[in-house]
């Protein structure tokens, strides 16, 4: 019967004194430490209404005409449209144009060309991102259409350059673009695009001639474009 009581009283003390030690040998986790709180996000949200939704930047473009420069705006609309809009300005030709010394002249020619040929694309289109989730968020790929007005200054070609701007013309076509290609670096920060593009812009009728029976019946051609600027 003693043994009985004993095991009972037993029990009963270790039931009240057990939390009370569990208790006490806890020792508070946060007490000693300091918690440190960004004035900014350490990693920026892809959510467009939560960043710079606008950017801007200087376009160089390398084509068989040769280089042109331009400018590009976009403005983010959602996580996965732009808008853009943009020109350049670029040279135009067909075939490889050659000057040689003119004896007679005494200045650079170009044998058999006819007309200097300047564009200036002006361009309004829609981009779409293309969201792969095993690519670096530093690696944007896109897709994108724009449709084209395009301004062509015509100067028959002259030796004398400033002698061919007195008899310029200017000239307006229609067309259209379509590109691929990728955003590089921090999203909504600095502002890295390359692009693949295919431009059409026909002249229409039999074209127009820069040299002499080698008509060009399309103003806008493929062109290899690198954009740097910064958003705001």
């Amino acid at each position: 019967m003693n043994k009985i009581l004993i095991m009972i009283v037993f029990c009963a003390m270790n039931t009240i004194f057990s939390p009370i030690s569990l208790k006490a040998n806890e020792i508070p986790q946060d007490e000693n430490k300091f918690i440190f709180k960004s004035p900014r996000p350490l990693i920026e949200s892809e959510d467009f209404a939560q960043n710079k939704r606008n950017s801007g930047g200087l376009e160089i473009l390398l084509s068989g005409s040769g280089i042109g420069v331009g400018g590009q705006f976009e403005r983010i609309v959602s996580n996965n449209y732009k808008i853009n809009y943009g020109l350049f300005v670029s040279g135009k030709r067909n075939t490889d144009e050659i000057e040689y010394w003119d004896y007679e002249a005494r200045n650079f020619v170009i044998p058999n060309k006819v007309n200097r040929l300047f564009t200036v694309p002006i361009n309004i289109g829609i981009q779409r991102s293309i969201n792969l989730k095993d690519l670096s968020k530093s690696f944007r790929p896109f897709i994108g259409a724009s449709a084209i007005n395009m301004i062509i200054w015509q100067l028959p070609y002259e030796a004398d350059f400033f002698n061919e701007i007195r008899d310029g013309k200017f000239h307006y076509r229609f067309g259209g673009a379509a590109y691929i290609g990728a955003d590089f670096g921090a999203f909504n920060t600095a502002l890295i695009s390359f692009k693949m593009k295919y431009c059409f812009v026909p002249w229409g009728n039999n074209g127009i001639e820069s040299i002499k029976n080698f008509p060009i019946k399309n103003m806008g051609g493929f062109f290899l474009s690198l954009t740097v600027g910064s958003f705001f």
